[in-house]
């Protein structure tokens, strides 16, 4: 029988966090950890879709929640190096709370640049911009502009007496705008601060790989953590167990989605998401709803599946 009030407990949309969240309990240690230690660096790489973000934002919120100062920025699609810094600096206003405001207004009045603050629509807290006018400087000294923000931060946190955790995603994306020269800027800044920590995350394995070993810039700067694939067996059993939790006998039906869908957590919590949706209307996952499942999705291409053992 159908339960129309149970919501799907399986989530794919976004940044999921709290129960949506698949257990990552060793890798949000380590993340955590890096994110209250000053000093820290810590480099994290996968393919997409494995939960990185998903990771981060967890042991953000749970700092925060603790009392501590962490937020992400997300770089993935920024134009430029000025747009990098506008990234970081709004993610930080907008993170950081209202009570942390005197924070920002301090940060920004140590950047020799063209501010703009405006207040959020949301929580009113100012929210700085980098003059756009900059965007058309050259591009030799954009990621400048980039070292001055992170500068600004550490030099905060030192004079108000405290640290802040900095995520950068997909921060590989600064070679775009100064090849080589913009990896070693970003090394040269963060080396130096002593009041900010540091989690560094992409998906451009070689990529990224290449910048920590000998001769690159990140080489003896950042500890590294692999964010590989989730124990199977305890994918598993959360697919299992969440969709008990919402009426439905499971049936040993994450095994099998497990094993059709892997490696990438997205794509199987995507799997498990439509399959759930089929189980709904006898309570009951069975195998047919697993392969029809995979099979709708695989047809579709809504997600591009790495395992070649179903046709």
């Amino acid at each position: 029988m159908k339960h129309p009030q149970r919501a799907n407990p399986f989530r794919i949309h976004g940044v999921v966090g709290g129960d949506y969240f698949t257990n990552r309990a060793d890798e949000l240690k380590r993340i955590t950890r890096a994110l209250t230690d000053p000093g820290t660096k810590l480099l994290i790489y996968s393919p997409r879709r494995m939960g990185k973000t998903a990771a981060i934002m967890e042991a953000i919120a749970s700092i925060q929640k603790n009392g501590g100062q962490a937020f992400l920025a997300d770089l993935s699609t920024s134009s430029n190096a000025v747009d990098m810094g506008n990234r970081i600096l709004a993610a930080a206003s907008r993170n950081m709370g209202k009570k942390w405001s005197r924070f920002i207004i301090d940060v920004v009045s140590r950047l020799h640049l063209t501010i703009t603050l405006r207040p959020d629509p949301a929580t009113g807290i100012p929210s700085p911009s980098i003059d756009f006018n900059l965007r058309a400087d050259e591009v030799g000294k954009q990621p400048q502009t980039l070292s001055n923000v992170l500068d600004a931060i550490d030099e905060s946190a030192k004079d108000a007496g405290t640290m802040v955790g900095i995520a950068l995603d997909e921060f590989q994306e600064i070679h775009k705008f100064g090849g080589a020269t913009a990896e070693w800027d970003l090394r040269a800044a963060i080396q130096r601060h002593g009041h900010v920590s540091y989690v560094l995350s992409g998906s451009r394995e070689h990529f990224i790989q290449r910048m920590a070993e000998s001769k690159g810039a990140l080489y003896k700067l950042v500890d590294k953590l692999p964010f590989g694939p989730i124990n199977p067996r305890r994918l598993a059993d959360w697919i299992d167990t969440r969709m008990s939790e919402t009426g439905i006998r499971a049936q040993g039906a994450g095994d099998p989605i497990v094993r059709l869908a892997g490696p990438r957590t997205r794509d199987i919590v995507q799997v498990a998401r439509r399959c759930y949706d089929l189980a709904v209307v006898t309570g009951r996952a069975t195998i047919e709803d697993v392969e029809k499942a995979f099979g709708t999705l695989s047809e579709r291409s809504t997600i591009s599946f790495t395992h070649a053992g179903f046709r």
